[in-house]
């Protein structure tokens, strides 16, 4: 396009979004902002040949070349802006924006970290080679004025950049170790350690957290225990601990940052303990890891006469509940450690109807009773331990579906005096899957082994025949008996 043609363009784009006098109709017209676009046919963009390895280009004090511009008959007063959009495939899916440099030699231009920055958000934070896909928009820009190249989908210059990423600040090994100590002076390990267990797959640079579970007797806790976390490297030397090792900056903390240390932190709790720890942050917690909870309450007289909230994380913690009135949770048949809420505050139960059914939220972060919602009965309830965010679902029937009804809803069980017990007579035509579910929904099911049933298990196959079905939910394994009539 010719430089007069363009600015006419522009001025007459401008001319529109500046009238003061004008008047929409009444009702105004439908209207349907975009962008302002022009052409200019005298621009190409072409691709970096070759491999960028961003230590190298970084160590020079230079900035990475990821294309060459060539441009002609561009309007006075205007400067040409590329943005590059990068990807970790062709698809385009997902995808991150950067501002680029072009340089006088007509060379476009990134800066190594604010590219590694891109990446390690957008793709990944392993240090390995990898190809990257890159494509650029095409901006006229006038002081305050900016205008798009081409139509909105236009993008110039599709290319693959090869990198070699700069090398991390973080190095990471695949294993880890907590090792512990009487002293924190003394660091036996060959056999003062315990392995931990890294979480998810992939690489390790995107799952840096590891973690381990374990039992410490008031024997080993002492008056304290001093522990670190060490590499493999670290820890594998002669048996002795030489070499890079983290500890809790604050030695006591059970959560914050962990740091090169030297004496590293001291444990006092004792029992099960599970410690989280990411190796990248270099942050770490750890919480007393108890295998479930009781809630004592109205239901049950304010006693604690079995455990009802399971888990197999020991951060998740789910059961079926008998409640009425209030109750607190306890991670132990006795008082001392339980826990409820804070009264009056947001965090506090709070109860609504969605669906049908009947659901309670709140933290239990207190000492207050917390309040078992309307109707009284079985309810479901969740905990999650590390944020003590609560959940409550009124169960307000529980029944049968599979083959034997197509599917097709639930045929419900008669419950016992304190729902711990549902029951129900069923014939099956012919051999049979079917499950157990609540409140005519799938959002809570039961299946799998008759013995062992768990939340989402498996279908239940049953031979041809008319039978007693009798659900048992007091405490864990939930089962079911069905006996032949």
């Amino acid at each position: 396009m010719k430089k007069a043609a363009f600015l006419s363009f522009l001025t007459l784009c401008l001319g529109f979004t500046s009238c003061d006098n004008y008047e929409e109709p009444n009702p105004p017209a439908q209207s349907n902002p975009q962008e302002t676009i022009f052409e200019v046919g005298g621009l190409s963009v072409e691709p970096r040949v070759g491999i960028l390895d961003l230590d190298a280009i970084n160590i020079q004090g230079v900035d990475v070349p990821v294309a060459t511009v060539s441009l002609s008959d561009f309007p006075d007063g205007y400067q040409l802006q590329l943005d590059m959009e990068l990807s970790a495939d062709e698809t385009f899916e997902k995808t991150a924006v950067m501002s680029t440099t072009i340089t006088t030699d007509s060379t476009v231009t990134v800066t190594p970290d604010a590219l590694q920055a891109v990446i390690n958000n957008l793709i990944t934070r392993d240090p390995a080679p990898l190809k990257v896909m890159a494509r650029f928009m095409a901006y006229a820009v006038n002081g305050k004025t900016k205008v798009r190249l081409g139509d909105p989908d236009k993008f110039y210059c599709t290319e693959t950049l090869n990198l070699v990423p700069l090398t991390p600040s973080v190095i990471l090994e695949e294993t880890y170790y907590f090792v512990y100590s009487k002293d924190g002076k003394t660091w036996d390990t060959t056999q003062d350690t315990i392995r931990m267990t890294r979480e998810g797959e992939g690489s390790l640079y995107d799952n840096p957290k590891y973690t381990f579970t374990y039992d410490f007797t008031t024997e080993m806790i002492g008056d304290g225990l001093y522990w670190k976390i060490a590499p493999a490297s670290v820890v594998l030397r002669n048996g002795s601990l030489s070499g890079v090792a983290f500890g809790p900056a604050d030695a006591t903390a059970q959560n914050g940052k962990l740091v090169v240390s030297s004496n590293g932190g001291v444990l006092t709790m004792e029992g099960v303990v599970m410690m989280t720890a990411d190796m990248y942050d270099h942050t770490f917690e750890y919480i007393q890891a108890i295998s479930n909870f009781y809630t004592p309450g109205n239901a049950n007289g304010w006693s604690f006469p079995y455990p009802v909230l399971f888990t197999n994380d020991y951060v998740h913690y789910s059961g079926f509940v008998f409640l009425e009135g209030s109750f607190k949770f306890a991670p132990e048949p006795k008082w001392g450690r339980d826990f409820g809420q804070v009264n009056d505050t947001p965090d506090a139960m709070a109860f609504r109807e969605e669906g049908g059914q009947f659901i309670g939220e709140g933290f239990a972060n207190g000492g207050d009773n917390i309040p078992a919602g309307e109707p009284l009965g079985l309810k479901y309830l969740t905990l999650n331990y590390l944020t003590r965010a609560m959940k409550i679902v009124a169960i307000q029937s529980v029944g049968m579906i599979g083959g034997f009804n197509d599917w097709g809803g639930q045929q419900n069980m008669e419950p016992n005096e304190d729902f711990t017990e549902w029951t129900t007579e069923v014939t099956f035509d012919e051999d049979t899957e079917w499950k157990i579910r609540m409140n005519d929904d799938w959002s809570i099911n039961l299946g799998g082994d008759v013995q062992n049933l768990t939340e989402g298990g498996d279908n239940i196959k049953t031979s041809a025949g008319t039978y007693n079905v009798k659900l048992i939910l007091k405490g864990q394994p939930y089962a079911v008996e069905v006996t032949a009539k």
